[in-house]
């Protein structure tokens, strides 16, 4: 739909959020500051934490400004309360700001450490930062913080024990599946499970050491919750994107998208995740005999290592997943595939035992590329442009056929991209 640079030089795109009423899309960036777009028309309205302005010379703009690179941001979700972004930066600290005004209305600051990844629960009660830091026992380490959004005061630290550890590397994902449940990922090869109110995590995947279980390192913010079910994005050569599930009952997977889900709260216990699906990235043929099998074997000792650095479900039950692939980027989007009519359910059969090979429940169908990496994606939750609404400026401009949401995709040129979420896409039979 649309294209826009965020400024000359050495600026790059770090991070993407659409506001909850997708009227407003915030892209973050190496130099500190955060862009705020139109996202119907890809102009920019303001910038925020800026420590220039368009006027100064190129060399100015150039300049080291002293502010840390914007890691992650994110917009309270709760409706009705007065909007507000919260931006993660790597030099520790935590930025709020009134996306309309740009008013600063609060900063946490964690003093030589680094604030990597962000979220917010899902009620905007509370948002959690999580990456290094150097206060916690033990000489420092990783951590993830949790504050309450009305004062941006700390309300506790969770980074594990001797008995029950937290991570061992540096935390650069979260995600929040509620408002008092969320998953870390990082670079430690281990997604955690963690239960506001308590310091300890209450899961660690991959929690054994079986084949299809190998550890994957989370680089981005590639962790995602649709109903039951939650999608990891990490840097492994082949199979990129783990799906885990709570339940065995295949219907349990919402195709028509997380609006559809069951709502039982009762059954969102994280600590009944299991891997149900590995999705590849990468599709390699069925191999029906041993030099087939061999010939895959091959393949994947070949392949590079392709880190998805950002994933995330959308409607539909599609899943949007990008990443750096070698010299350039690449966005795929995959449907869930048809089951085929003998398929036992995901997990396991009804009995409870373990498939004897893993399902791939997605396939991609649609892909686009960009000439570095992909940052950073999200998703507008709400349509963008209206049906009847126009679209386009002059006499170029033409009604909206239908209700039109969009993906935003940050990459390391600098450049954003606004591209129409496709709706219509097809289903493959599951091999």
């Amino acid at each position: 739909m649309w294209t826009a640079r965020l400024d000359v030089g050495r600026i790059k795109c770090t991070a993407a959020a659409f506001s909850p009423n997708a009227d407003l899309l915030a892209i973050g960036s190496n130099d500190g500051a955060t862009s705020m777009f139109n996202p119907k028309t890809g102009r920019l309205v303001s910038k925020l934490g800026v420590a220039y302005t368009k006027e100064t010379d190129l060399m100015s703009m150039l300049a080291d400004n002293g502010r840390g690179i914007v890691m992650a941001l994110k917009f309270n979700p709760a409706p009705g309360v007065k909007p507000r972004l919260r931006v993660a930066l790597s030099d520790g600290k935590v930025e709020c700001f009134d996306p309309i005004t740009g008013a600063s209305s609060g900063l946490n600051v964690v003093d030589g450490g680094q604030t990597l990844a962000l979220d917010y629960a899902t009620d905007g009660t509370c948002y959690a930062a999580g990456g290094v830091d150097p206060t916690t026992p033990g000489g420092g380490g990783p951590a993830v913080r949790v504050y309450d959004d009305k004062t941006s005061k700390l309300k506790m630290t969770c980074t594990g024990d001797a008995t029950v550890p937290g991570h061992s590397n540096r935390i650069s994902c979260i995600r929040f599946q509620n408002s008092s449940q969320l998953a870390t990922g990082s670079m430690d090869g281990t997604v955690k499970l963690w239960s506001v109110g308590s310091k300890d995590p209450i899961k660690t995947l991959p929690s054994d050491q079986t084949a299809s279980s190998i550890a994957f390192e989370v680089v981005g913010p590639s962790i995602d919750f649709d109903g039951h079910y939650m999608l990891v994005g990490s840097a492994r050569p082949h199979k990129n994107l783990l799906l885990y599930g709570m339940k065995t009952d295949q219907s349990m997977f919402c195709r028509d998208g997380p609006e559809h889900a069951e709502t039982d709260q009762s059954m969102y216990d994280m600590r009944n995740y299991k891997l149900v699906s590995e999705i590849g990235w990468r599709k390699l043929a069925p191999a029906k005999t041993a030099a087939q099998r061999m010939w895959n074997r091959a393949n994947l000792a070949s392949l590079q290592k392709s880190n998805i650095l950002a994933a995330s479900f959308t409607d539909g039950g599609k899943i949007v997943a990008g990443g750096a692939m070698g010299a350039g980027g690449v966005v795929k989007i995959f449907t869930p595939n048809t089951p085929p009519k003998d398929a036992q359910p995901v997990g396991g059969d009804a009995a409870g035992a373990e498939p004897d090979a893993m399902r791939e429940l997605f396939s991609a169908v649609a892909s686009f590329s960009v000439p570095s990496g992909v940052m950073g994606i999200d998703v507008s939750r709400k349509a963008i442009i209206r049906k009847g609404e126009k679209v386009g400026e002059g006499e170029n401009a033409v009604e909206a056929a239908e209700d039109i949401k969009m993906m935003a995709v940050a990459a390391a040129n600098g450049i954003v991209y606004g591209i129409k979420l496709p709706r219509d896409l097809p289903h493959h039979a599951e091999l």
